[in-house]
C-alpha cells in the first residue's frame, strides 16, 4: 500500500533525521530511508519532487509516517512565542526550510530512550548510532539488556555509555508504563543517576511529543552551526 503527502520544499530525508535521536532505526539513502528496527519495521519512504511517498502493507503505518516525517510538528503555530531576539534567526531559517521539523517516533520509546543514553559525552553520529545498530541487530527486545552480562555488552565498546546502560534501562522499564500513560510526572526519570536534563528533554521531544523544552547540547549546536 502506499500513501502520499504532498509537502511544499521537502527537507531532504537525511537532513529530517540528523538531529533526531530516531535517526538509528533507519538506513538512509539520498532520497530514500528504510526503517529497519521497531514498529513498522521495513517502512519505505521516497521524497520526489513536492511530496514524500510511503510505502507499507500496514495502514497504521502508513498514518504513522506523519512522525517520522516531522508532520507532527508546525513551528509556524510557535513563532509568537519566540523571544525577540531570535525571532528573526527563526524567521530567516524558516523562510529557507519552510517545513522544517523532526522526525520523531513515539512508539519506539525504549529505543529512543536507549539513544538518547547512548548519545551523553560522546559523538552521536559516528559513536551511538552505530552502538545502538549493533545492540538492536543482537537484541530484538532492548529490554533484554536491562539484565543482560555486561562482559557480553563490553564487546560492542568498553565506554561508560555502554556501562551504564543495563542500570539506566532498569530504572526506565520500572517506570515506563506509569510514564507513558501519564500516571506520573516523566521528570521521575531525574531520580536515576545518570539521566539530566538533557535526557529528560530528549525524552519528552522525541517520545512524549512535548515541545516545550530543548535538549541543548554540543551536538545540536553543531547542527545548528
Amino acid at each position: 500500500m502506499k500513501k502520499f503527502y504532498e509537502v511544499e520544499s521537502p527537507m531532504k530525508l537525511e537532513f529530517l533525521l540528523y538531529p533526531s535521536f530516531a535517526m538509528p532505526l533507519f538506513d538512509i539513502r539520498e532520497d530514500l530511508i528504510i526503517k529497519k528496527y521497531g514498529f513498522c519495521s521495513n517502512l519505505i519512504i521516497k521524497r520526489i519532487e513536492n511530496r514524500y511517498i510511503v510505502i507499507h502493507n500496514n495502514l497504521k503505518c502508513l498514518e504513522y509516517a506523519k512522525y517520522i516525517l516531522g508532520l507532527w510538528f508546525n513551528p509556524w503555530s510557535y513563532i509568537n512565542e519566540v523571544s525577540d531576539n531570535f525571532k528573526s534567526i527563526i524567521l530567516n531559517l524558516l523562510k529557507i526550510y519552510p517545513n522544517f521539523s523532526l522526525s520523531v517516533s513515539p512508539l519506539d520509546d525504549l529505543a529512543i530512550f536507549t539513544s538518547i543514553i547512548l548519545s551523553r559525552r560522546t559523538n552521536y553520529h559516528i559513536n551511538t548510532i552505530k552502538w545502538l545498530k549493533i545492540l538492536m541487530e543482537n537484541y530484538k527486545d532492548l529490554s533484554i539488556i536491562a539484565k543482560e552480562d555486561i562482559s557480553k555488552l563490553l564487546k560492542i565498546t568498553k565506554s561508560y555509555q555502554i556501562k551504564d546502560l543495563p542500570r539506566l534501562l532498569s530504572y526506565y522499564l520500572d517506570i515506563r508504563d506509569l510514564i507513558l500513560s501519564k500516571t506520573i510526572n516523566p521528570r521521575k526519570l531525574l531520580i536515576c543517576k545518570g539521566i539530566g536534563p538533557k535526557v529528560l528533554y530528549s525524552y519528552l521531544l522525541h517520545v512524549l511529543l512535548d515541545t516545550s523544552y530543548a535538549p541543548i547540547d554540543s551536538n545540536l549546536e553543531i547542527f545548528i552551526r
